[in-house]
């Protein structure tokens, strides 16, 4: 007959505080694993490298913390975008449609060639251009991981910290 080993817990606040502080750490490590660099090609890992899932035993939450512009991988931007600065200043609409060194322009040039695999300056007008009046495609990774995995990271870390049931 297997017996399940007895758990003692002296001290209740402190095991349920570890148990979220475990919790929030697999809920960052899932959150961050969605974005890999190259997956789907939505992060170069500036993204995955600062997220921050903190724990707050207290009130029973776990809050996620990003930069502000993760919310565009998240809910996508659909409809209208902000036009680049180039291109707002650019009536006529032919190339080349940034000054050299434009911050807009070197990003956006990395993430279509990573992406697309367009290298031709010429061929980012029409993309943006889409961008712009179209907005871009959501990347759920916050809702997709927590309704994948929060439930059963839940009941991995409190069956370690209080044993199992039944």
């Amino acid at each position: 007959m297997n017996a399940m080993p007895k758990i003692i817990i002296t001290n209740w606040e402190e095991a349920w505080a570890q148990t979220m502080q475990r919790l929030a750490f697999d809920v960052e490590t899932a959150l961050k694993a969605k974005l890999e660099p190259g997956s789907k090609g939505y992060d170069t890992g500036e993204l995955a490298s600062r997220i921050k899932a903190i724990a707050n035993p207290k009130d029973n939450s776990i809050t996620i913390e990003m930069p502000a512009w993760g919310k565009y991988i998240e809910f996508g931007t659909p409809g209208r975008i902000a036009a680049p600065p180039g291109m707002a200043t650019n009536p006529d609409r032919k190339y080349p449609m940034y000054k050299e060194g434009d911050e807009w322009h070197y990003y956006f040039k990395d993430w279509a060639r990573r992406k697309l695999g367009i290298t031709d300056e010429k061929e980012l007008f029409p993309l943006a251009r889409h961008m712009v009046l179209y907005g871009t495609r959501p990347f759920p990774f916050i809702r997709t991981t927590l309704h994948q995995n929060f439930i059963p990271l839940v009941r991995k870390n409190m069956k370690e910290t209080f044993g199992q049931a039944g």
